[in-house]
């Protein structure tokens, strides 16, 4: 759910990602969307390819893992691991890339006017 809202963001004509096994994450499409929604500096949009054939699944793959890298995921997943689309494999690289954009918005500076949980 977190992945799905992170990309709506973004792109609302980007279907959901039902689970970790859905086909789509095969692409590499949804994977590099995500990596640009959390650290846009590390992913071209003009690089994104269709994914529709294997050659491009492969590529949008292995530049998804390095854009991962890129934005200071600590990644245990391979390219292969993405367009074979192991669920396994898939759950630990959404969650490192979920603990990256955790990491960024901890270092944002807080609204100082804005009450917290413990103020009335």
């Amino acid at each position: 759910e977190w992945a799905n809202c992170q990309i709506k963001r973004h792109d609302e004509a980007m279907p959901n990602l039902r689970n970790f096994a859905d086909p789509q994450i095969r692409t590499g499409v949804f994977l590099l969307k995500l990596l640009r929604s959390v650290a846009p500096e590390c992913a071209r949009e003009e690089l994104i390819l269709s994914g529709t054939t294997e050659e491009e699944r492969a590529q949008n793959a292995r530049y998804a893992i390095s854009c991962a890298h890129k934005a200071g995921c600590t990644v245990f997943a391979t390219w292969e691991d993405v367009v074979e689309g192991r669920p396994r494999m898939m759950l630990c690289l959404l969650a490192a890339i979920m603990a990256e954009d955790l990491r960024r918005h901890a270092a944002e500076p807080v609204d100082k006017d804005l009450p917290t949980p413990n103020q009335s």
